[in-house]
């Protein structure tokens, strides 16, 4: 009797282990054959030998739990368990047994396979130099799958995976490098990869896209401090400017002769080349260019001519204005430099009793005279650099002080004046000199307009040829003799009020006796200059009345001839303004003593005939 072990099992994946999410994996399970064993089976025909075929089951988890069947994640074909769309759940131990009729009836289990379930790589795109780089240059973008395999790489550019558009190939092989030897402007873009196993249709995931900017070759900018033209002595900076998003530049300087390094009065320092007490064999073209370490890439280079010029410069000062400068105003002092030279910082000086004092400011430099004394000799010198290269001193200007005159301001006729009268205001500043002046007029007021229109006036004289109320206020005028100013004069009020109204009175009374004295007088209200006056008898103009300025009409002796009713007007300024008539004024005068004053009251009613009959 010869006893003989169940067949045995051996299970197989397929691919490799581990496997990753959403692949599809084959789990096969081998049995080994007893080609020595038949069995014999009696048919119709007669006897037949066969051998009964295996049937397979398949465990997980362990080797007595259930059965797995056929489903939508499993599918079992005889010998062969697959897995579709692996996850981590599929994650387990696996085994397989074999059944049949007949003898043996069963294999042995077979060892247990564990099946490893893994998230798809996801690879990681690197650029070297980096993701900005200048045309040209060499670049290698590197594809990094953290996983062991035997990988294929992939490469894409500007695809648009959200979409769902056809992956296209941009370049594939096995090397995970792919290199650009001279990156041009169609090389921008962005890049991804994506890893394959060779052995079984095994993929990565897609990594993240990685942008690749090209750009020119960036240009530098050469600048020169304190000026592209200097002076021996004087400090000189050059400094490179590199128009580009990298620090990491190395700069090389270089002159007509050879490159320049730290050496003597030569410091380089980065982007900055400095020259120290600059001599005239300085002078020439100078250039700068980058460099960046382990890079085949240098910038555009840059250059500027430096001019040395040997002999120390002098200022020239001047004032503005050259003549006498007024009190109250403001000199202004300019200290003048070739503008070929460059830029200066200037220094203002005044010979005073004290040491000699440094102000440093601007120019021109604008000297306020306060008084007198304020005057002087001044000088000036430019400097500019760190340490500070002076130039020579200007020469000494006398800046000649004198104390400003007042503006005096006159108005004809009156201060006091009627609408429609004639005005003329005058501005008069006593002054020696022979320049002539111009004039500012200013009134105090609202009316905007009008103060526009005395803006533009600046004649000595201001004429007003139709006063009228807008015209009220207070007026003053300045004197303007180039850019100095006198003071101001004191202002005049001007104030207009409506048409004139003349009054008339008798003096001592309006009825007398023939051989006395009687005197009209005329006056105009509120108002006392610049009038004359004319007399009405009867409405007749009286050809020999006073027309003077005394408003006053005499008759000495009365005569009988000079009953009558009286009335004036006043006159004044060219053309001739006149007031209105003054009310009438009746006068009698009777031959013989001087009645008592009961029985001629000029009032009673014997009279009044001869007031009505007379008036107008």
């Amino acid at each position: 009797l010869l006893f003989t072990d169940l067949p045995t099992s051996k299970l197989t994946v397929t691919p490799d282990n581990p496997v990753f999410t959403g692949e599809t994996v084959n789990l096969m399970c081998g049995i080994e054959t007893y080609t020595n064993w038949t069995w014999r089976n009696y048919q119709i025909d007669g006897w037949r030998d066969w051998t009964p075929e295996w049937r397979y089951e398949w465990y997980k988890g362990s080797r007595y739990s259930v059965i797995l069947n056929t489903s939508e994640h499993y599918t079992v074909n005889r010998d062969t368990l697959t897995i579709r769309g692996a996850n981590e759940s599929d994650q387990d131990q696996y085994w397989c047994r074999g059944q049949r009729d007949g003898r043996p009836n069963s294999s042995q289990s077979s060892s247990a396979i564990y099946l490893s379930v893994k998230e798809r790589p996801k690879p990681v795109v690197r650029v070297q130099p980096d993701g900005r780089v200048f045309r040209g240059e060499t670049v290698t973008l590197i594809c990094d799958i953290q996983e062991t395999g035997d990988w294929q790489y992939n490469w894409y550019k500007n695809q648009d995976y959200s979409r769902g558009q056809d992956q296209i190939y941009y370049s594939r092989g096995q090397d995970q490098n792919y290199k650009i030897t001279y990156v041009d402007w169609s090389h921008a873009g962005v890049y991804s990869c994506r890893g394959t196993q060779t052995k079984a249709p095994q993929y990565s995931q897609i990594s993240d896209g990685v942008s690749l900017t090209v750009s020119d070759l960036p240009t530098s900018t050469l600048t020169v401090t304190p000026y592209r033209s200097v002076f021996t002595g004087e400090r000189v900076n050059l400094k490179c400017v590199i128009n580009s998003d990298h620090s990491d530049w190395r700069y090389e300087w270089n002159n007509e002769y050879s490159v320049l390094w730290t050496y003597g009065r030569y410091t380089v320092n980065r982007n900055t080349l400095s020259i120290d007490e600059a001599v005239e064999s300085d002078e020439g073209q100078y250039t700068c260019k980058g460099h960046i370490d382990g890079r085949s890439v240098s910038s555009q280079s840059s250059s500027v001519y430096l001019y040395v010029k040997g002999l120390k410069p002098k200022p020239e000062l001047t004032s503005d204005p050259a003549g006498a400068a007024l009190t109250g105003n403001t000199v202004t002092l300019t200290c003048r430099m070739d503008p070929s030279t460059g830029y200066w910082d200037f220094y203002w000086y005044k010979h005073t009793l004290n040491p000699e004092t440094e102000k440093r400011g601007r120019n021109p430099y604008r000297l306020k005279i306060d008084s007198v004394s304020d005057g002087g000799h001044y000088w000036c010198r430019a400097g500019r650099g760190k340490p500070v290269y002076y130039t020579n001193y200007s020469d000494a200007l006398w800046v000649n002080v004198t104390v400003s005159p007042k503006a005096v301001l006159m108005v004809r006729p009156d201060e006091r004046v009627f609408r429609g009268e004639t005005v003329t205001l005058r501005c008069d500043i006593k002054w020696e000199g022979d320049t002539e002046w111009t004039y500012r007029w200013e009134i105090e007021g609202t009316n905007n307009k009008y103060n526009n229109t005395l803006n533009q006036i600046s004649t000595q004289e201001l004429n007003i040829s139709s006063v009228d109320h807008f015209h009220s206020g207070n007026y003053t005028c300045t004197g303007l003799m180039n850019t100095q100013i006198s003071q101001r004069s004191d202002a005049v009020t001007l104030t207009v009020s409506d048409e004139a109204q003349a009054a008339v009175r008798v003096s001592p009374q309006p009825w007398l006796t023939e051989g006395k004295s009687v005197t009209l007088i005329c006056e105009v209200s509120d108002s006392f200059t610049g009038w004359t006056f004319s007399w009405f008898r009867d409405h007749d103009h009286l050809s020999d009345s006073s027309r003077g300025a005394g408003g006053s009409y005499t008759l000495s002796p009365a005569a009988l001839q000079h009953t009558g009713v009286y009335t004036c007007r006043a006159e004044r300024g060219r053309p001739a303004y006149y007031t209105r008539h003054s009310s009438t004024q009746p006068l009698w005068v009777t031959a013989g003593p001087e009645p008592d004053r009961e029985e001629t009251d000029p009032t009673g009613p014997d009279r009044q005939v001869y007031s009505t009959a007379n008036c107008y």
